[in-house]
């Protein structure tokens, strides 16, 4: 397992509630997601809502991975958009180079569409996917517009708690959920993450958390 998880364990096993620097966005409490533990894997995840159709995403939250991504398998939203390679988004998202698909136009399958590297800690591999960007939606009533993020393909969700079909990074970079919340709504970037039992409910506090 990598060490990025080992530390998300580590941490978690150690504090009920831990702070680290995110977005302090309105209402007072920020972007609230919930945490939930998989208790077969010890795995910590969140739940989301992407894209024009909310659809709901099962992440694993991981402390050392850059940016979110998921399995787009089966999502569909009229408000997905590619982030062309060579355009400025691309550069900010730190992409590389240009990725293609010889498929039908889909979610994780767009030509000229700026390279991502999602990375699999229980594999230790990294993938080469598109980036892209879509509304998230959260139980609280925030929505985080043009959010970047890359597809996955679920075939590659070794080792992933079986609810699970993506990851959540919370890493110090430009394209993390904090930094980007903190960057649209002109936020300080920071960030509480409460850690719930076996059997409860804990949330993420993306800016406000108390």
């Amino acid at each position: 397992m990598a060490s990025s998880l080992h530390s998300l364990y580590f941490f978690l096993a150690i504090f009920i509630c831990s702070s680290v620097h995110a977005a302090n966005v309105p209402p007072s409490n920020g972007l609230v997601l919930p945490v939930k533990k998989n208790v077969k894997t010890s795995q910590y995840y969140t739940t989301l809502e992407m894209g024009s159709n909310r659809v709901t995403i099962n992440a694993v939250i991981d402390l050392g991975s850059q940016f979110l991504w998921f399995s787009c398998d089966s999502y569909t939203s009229s408000t997905y958009n590619p982030i062309p390679c060579e355009s400025q988004k691309c550069e900010k998202v730190k992409g590389f180079g240009c990725i293609g698909c010889n498929q039908a136009p889909r979610p994780g399958c767009t030509n000229d569409t700026c390279i991502a590297s999602p990375y699999s800690p229980f594999e230790n591999l990294l993938y080469s996917e598109g980036f892209a960007e879509d509304t998230l939606y959260s139980k609280n009533n925030m929505k985080v517009f043009e959010l970047p993020f890359s597809c996955f393909h679920l075939e590659h969700l070794t080792g992933f708690a079986s609810i699970a079909i993506g990851m959540l990074g919370l890493a110090r970079t430009e394209i993390s959920l904090h930094k980007q919340v903190a960057d649209k709504f002109e936020l300080p970037d920071k960030f509480a993450l409460c850690i719930p039992s076996d059997k409860g409910v804990g949330k993420i506090f993306i800016g406000g958390g108390k």
